[in-house]
């Protein structure tokens, strides 16, 4: 290349506009160099690198969990609180479904057949309780009739009674379930209420 060339080439880049640096180019740089430094610090040791990721997945959690912490804590209350006045009710409802008006999704137990019961005695009460089946687990003398606790031939007479007698099981939406009967008995005759 010539001496010419060489002139014509430097006159050339002299001529052209001297460029300025951005005035925030320093700072650039030492944010630049600032995060470069930090980024060696976490991963010079894996302690230093496992405690930065601890403490970015404790961020996300913190950033997660306070926006959802109070509507959790809503719902909870109001869960807590609605199953509070459902379970002080509850007693008051399972004892009005007892004093319901039978339908067809629920029957009571009832009397179907006994054999001969001769009884020679003015009046005896009993509750029965109904298995699933139809037959007799339980009874129990109820006051208003004669008592009876003292005199085994009529209780002898009254439990063969009971195991030769026949009743139709409760039912619930169609399901056999065990029930109550209400029996009485007079001379000669049978009264049964469910």
């Amino acid at each position: 290349m010539s001496d010419r060339t060489a002139q014509v080439i430097e006159s050339a880049l002299h001529a052209l506009p001297k460029r300025v640096p951005p005035s925030d180019l320093s700072t650039r740089l030492r944010v630049i160099a600032s995060r470069e430094r930090t980024r060696r610090n976490i991963f010079s040791s894996m302690q230093s690198a496992a405690a930065h990721y601890r403490d970015r997945a404790w961020l996300v959690f913190e950033n997660l969990a306070r926006p959802l912490a109070i509507p959790t804590v809503g719902g909870l209350t109001a869960a807590v609180i609605l199953f509070s006045v459902a379970a002080m009710n509850y007693p008051t409802l399972a004892h009005a479904s007892t004093t319901d008006v039978p339908t067809v999704l629920y029957t009571e137990a009832s009397f179907k057949n006994m054999g001969l019961f001769p009884l020679d005695t003015e009046e005896v009460v009993i509750d029965l309780t109904i298995d699933e089946t139809g037959r007799v687990l339980d009874y129990a003398f109820v006051d208003g009739g004669v008592p009876i606790q003292n005199d085994k031939q009529l209780k002898n007479k009254i439990d063969a009674a009971l195991l030769f007698a026949e009743f139709v099981p409760a039912t619930s939406f169609g399901q056999p379930i065990p029930g109550k009967v209400r029996l009485s008995f007079r001379r000669g005759h049978i009264d049964v209420r469910g």
